[in-house]
């Protein structure tokens, strides 16, 4: 198993140019890890529920309140449309922000291959699940887990811009640091007091390509009417690449990065009871004051408003420790001047996941008080849009069929890191080939219809519950015997023939650039953080 040795000295929550290369390279890791826990909750999400299902279980239970037909038909179709937009809404929110993630490792990639060395992009995600940001302090376990409170809970503490609570002992072989906006920060520190040469020859995945494209089929939802909506209304916080070629376009990278993830720093505990908790102040203060005090109900209308509404009241919550809760109305009227501001929501990655738990909330307080009304003992609408994925599968936990579409699967993902890398040794026409016609292929089409195939099966567990097949997003083990892409046709040969419902992505794989193994090989000695 690889592995990856940092020789720091001194504090290890500092940067300087003797370590540099190792907290660039460290930088890269810790967006790679967000990686395949974003997608795995992503690929969990049933994007377009199935609305007949919803209106049969809703007047099911329905059936002996008496209501009138139309009243009971209003009621049912209410149900499902808000069940149905906030699935659609919650993907398209988590793969804008795995796309994203998969810009700041090209970002600080950039700076890596500028200022120091080539990124090592091959075999870096987490190896074992759950898994611990490198560096981070307090530590804390991310899990491949489907979408739930809980996971939105985890997500919240990896995009944080509040310091954590101190918690276990660190991995012994990283760069301390509190927040992923600090750790950068230590970054950008060392690079505006030290002078470096910038090696622009290099080349470097660069701007003006559609490389990352913010919009696309996958980060698209439909409001309740029907209407097009984008992560990223009228182009906010969106971004592109920067060529880094001096200082002050290694800096401008790292405030991307920076600014789409989170924001200013606190200190403040995450976790679902102190979620929950502010969720019910804020509640009551708007309900208390939003018309004496001139806020319109409409301010908060919907989830995205009212997540820049939390992220304030947190930050002010955090300055007060927590205390005086009496006054906090000036919380919501400080942040409802910024909101007006810009009339957009809040959009980093921090306020897309504040706001899809504040629509978990809702949806849960909801069902609640249906059940209530209506004195119904059961009502949990979460199966209709969330399969029942596994936490933290391996492929050998599944059996040997399944196990050949999910070797497929992980070979096709571990191919975009390669030819992700490969990009780092060629530019021009060659660079843009492999980007296009491998990287954005085997992402949007062979690894998305993949693991649509293989989330439509289902296995016994060890305890013997029946499970929903889950892609499990492994490093997967290519032979240096022959290029990676003969293996992956060698693998697509293997599962096409169990199941042949596959056989559309054919000509796709074998449209596939063939890389070499060489930036693996090179590279092979070196590890991961997560080893």
């Amino acid at each position: 198993m690889r592995h990856t040795t940092f020789h720091l000295g001194g504090d290890k929550g500092i940067v300087t140019p003797e370590n540099l290369d190792e907290a660039l390279q460290q930088a890269i890791e810790i967006e790679i890890a967000t990686i395949p826990t974003y997608l795995y909750t992503y690929y969990s999400i049933i994007r377009e529920p199935d609305q007949n299902q919803i209106i049969n279980y809703v007047k099911g239970k329905l059936s002996n309140v008496g209501l009138p037909e139309q009243e009971l038909d209003a009621i049912v179709l209410d149900i499902s449309a808000k069940i149905m937009v906030y699935a659609n809404k919650a993907g398209a929110l988590i793969m804008s922000v795995v796309i994203e993630e998969m810009l700041h490792m090209a970002l600080s990639s950039n700076v890596k291959q500028s200022v120091c060395s080539l990124p090592d992009l091959v075999d870096k995600s987490p190896e074992v699940w759950p898994a611990f940001l490198p560096g981070h302090d307090p530590d804390f376990p991310i899990n491949l887990a489907k979408f739930t409170q809980d996971q939105l809970v985890t997500f919240l503490k990896i995009e944080s811009p509040f310091k954590l609570r101190k918690g276990s002992d660190l991995l012994s072989n990283a760069i301390e640091y509190t927040t992923i906006g600090e750790f950068y920060g230590q970054i950008k520190k060392c690079l505006e007091e030290f002078e470096f040469k910038y090696q622009v020859e290099k080349p470097q995945l660069v701007p003006g390509k559609g490389y990352y494209a913010h919009e696309n089929i996958d980060t698209v939802y439909y409001n309740k009417n029907h209407k097009t909506q984008f992560t990223n209304q009228d182009g906010a916080n969106e971004a592109d690449l920067v060529h880094v070629i001096n200082r002050q376009s290694a800096l401008e990278a790292l405030d991307i990065i920076v600014e789409q993830g989170e924001g200013n720093e606190g200190d403040f505990e995450i976790n679902k009871q102190v979620l929950n908790g502010l969720l019910t102040k804020i509640y009551d203060l708007i309900n208390n004051h939003k018309e004496s005090e001139g806020i319109k109900s409409t301010d908060v209308s919907d989830g995205s408003q009212l997540a820049g509404y939390m992220i304030q009241a947190i930050k002010n919550l955090a300055e007060r420790n927590e205390g005086d809760l009496q006054g906090k109305l000036s919380v919501i009227k400080n942040l409802q001047k910024a909101v007006h501001a810009v009339n957009e929501p809040f959009e980093s990655h921090f306020g897309k996941f504040l706001e899809l738990y504040y629509l978990s909330d809702e949806i849960q307080r909801f069902q609640n008080s249906f059940k209530a009304k209506f004195n119904i003992p059961e009502f949990d609408l979460e199966s209709f849009y969330v399969l029942n994925f596994p936490d933290n599968p391996k492929t050998s936990d599944y059996p040997a069929v399944i196990q050949k579409l999910s070797n497929l699967l992980n070979a096709i993902y571990s191919y975009i890191f390669i030819m992700t890398q490969e990009c780092y040794k060629k530019d021009g026409n060659t660079q843009y080939e492999i980007f296009m016609f491998g990287i954005h292929k085997s992402m949007i089409f062979i690894l998305n219809s993949l693991c649509g195939e293989i989330s439509s099966l289902q296995f016994t567990d060890k305890e013997g519950k029946i499970r929903t097949v889950a892609p499990t997003f492994e490093n997967y083990p290519f032979s240096a015997a022959s290029s990676p892409k003969s293996q992956i046709i060698s693998l697509y040969n293997e599962a096409v023939a169990s199941f042949n419902n596959i056989s559309y992505i054919e000509e796709r794989i074998h449209d596939l650039p063939n890389i070499s193994l060489e930036p693996y090989q090179e590279t092979a000695t070196k590890g991961s953080l997560f080893s």
